[in-house]
């Protein structure tokens, strides 16, 4: 019996494709960087006498995080729905999730952002 409802608590409908929640951080900080840095290089094009700092909000942590089943491909992925707490908005998200080389990574996301009160 108790078995059977801790696997009802579980976030993710498979243990080998769980990301713990320092993988899924570390996963949406490589892609906000690659944002930002994509930012800044097409406003340094497109403005190069101009000083542009972009940059991306600290994340606090993840929250709610729930995984679904494998999906079919050639490398562990999973789509899971979760929060992303920065310090001042909150990013309700869906994302594809693609482990290559060991680590997780943002392949695709639906975000939406709200601010926090």
């Amino acid at each position: 019996m108790l078995a059977m409802l801790l696997i009802g608590m579980s976030r993710c409908a498979s243990a080998d494709l769980c990301p713990s929640d320092d993988a899924l951080i570390s996963a949406l900080r490589e892609r906000d960087n690659a944002f930002v840095a994509a930012a800044s290089a097409q406003f340094a094009e497109e403005d190069p006498n101009s000083v542009t700092l972009v940059h991306s909000e600290r994340i606090k942590d993840v929250r709610d995080v729930i995984c679904g089943d494998a999906l079919p491909g050639d490398l562990p992925t999973v789509t899971c729905k979760f929060t992303v707490r920065y310090w001042s908005r909150n990013a309700y998200q869906v994302a594809r999730l693609v482990k290559k080389d060991g680590r997780w990574q943002v392949d695709e996301a639906l975000t939406v952002m709200r601010k926090r009160k």
